[in-house]
């Protein structure tokens, strides 16, 4: 019973820290902000860490590559160039 209780809490913290990146994401600045986060020596490793690979997910989410070229998936909320 307590097990089950404790993996709710979990599932539920995540389901919040999930929400919240999705509103960070769709911030201008949320890739440059990683990356100072990245370069951040002060931070623990794992923040850093993190951090990068949240970075590459970004990327990886957010551009394509055509004929060797990356272009920048359109917002709805803002235009981006190519």
């Amino acid at each position: 019973m307590m097990m089950n209780v404790e993996r709710e809490k979990l599932t539920e913290a995540k389901k919040t820290a999930e929400t919240a990146l999705k509103v960070e994401q769709a911030k201008p600045q949320y890739s440059l902000s990683l990356l100072n986060i990245v370069a951040s020596e002060p931070l623990p490793a794992k923040t850093r860490l993190a951090a990068a690979l949240a970075f590459k997910n970004f990327i990886r989410n957010n551009y394509v590559v055509r004929n060797s070229v990356a272009l920048v998936k359109l917002y709805p909320t803002r235009l981006v160039l190519r």
